[in-house]
């Protein structure tokens, strides 16, 4: 996919509530396809949609295969951080709340 392609979507800072909790999505991915896969959530096109319940579809790679999109370097934190200064975290071992 060229760079010029692909696009990446966020909510607006000024909401930060989960819509569903990102960390539980990642150990649900380590655990059927392991901790060094990574896997996506598609948002396809209408002509591609299926919608017949509410469920979430993570598409898993095979470890070492890489999304050619996202970031390149690890940051994990739940304090803040000044690149990020809107970003909000709960901490961590505290499910389902943000601060």
């Amino acid at each position: 996919m060229a760079a010029d392609a692909a696009r990446r979507a966020d909510r607006p800072a000024g909401d930060p509530r989960a819509i569903h909790d990102w960390r539980d999505l990642q150990q649900v991915k380590n655990d059927i396809a392991g901790c060094e896969a990574e896997a996506f959530e598609l948002y396809p096109a209408e002509s591609r949609l299926v919608d017949t319940s509410n469920q979430y579809w993570l598409w898993c790679l095979r470890p070492g295969e890489q999304i050619p999109a996202g970031f390149t370097e690890r940051s994990v934190s739940d304090e803040p951080d000044p690149r990020f200064p809107t970003a909000r975290q709960r901490p961590f071992g505290n499910p389902g709340k943000t601060r």
